[in-house]
């Protein structure tokens, strides 16, 4: 069973993942983003539609395997990534109101992952907050 469990987890998490990165692309292409390989929304579009399918399909089996406190804690990190999407389509976006959803965002998927480990009994983990080194002149 826990191995089926981590894979249920590993599997939403990916799919949340790919989402963030696809949005994160978006952003960069606007300006509001560092992520390497920026990328238009038009663009983008058919693979965020592919990753909420794959999301849906993955909750699936979160909710079949999951405990109580991981399925809160994935439905948090999950409108987290939906406020990110409405952040990009708001005309107000700036590359600080972007950064601080970002934050959020990281918060909810740290919170995610640490009701992982304290169900599966598992030690405490790396928050996943990298310190990236400055951007060089081109």
């Amino acid at each position: 069973m826990a191995g089926a469990q981590l894979s249920a987890y590993t599997d939403y998490a990916l799919t949340l993942k790919k989402t963030v990165t696809l949005h994160r692309r978006v952003a960069a292409h606007l300006g509001h983003d560092a992520y390497p390989h920026p990328r238009p929304l038009a663009e983008v579009t058919p693979l965020l539609v592919d990753a909420a399918d794959t999301r849906s399909a993955a909750g699936e089996g979160l909710l079949m395997l999951g405990s109580p406190e991981v399925v809160e804690a994935a439905h948090g990190w999950a409108l987290t990534v939906m406020e990110v999407e409405h952040l990009l389509h708001t005309p107000g976006c700036t590359a600080d109101t972007w950064s601080e959803q970002m934050g959020k965002q990281r918060a909810a998927r740290e919170k995610y992952y640490t009701a992982i480990r304290r169900d599966m009994e598992l030690p405490p983990g790396h928050s996943g907050r990298w310190q990236l080194p400055p951007a060089q002149p081109a």
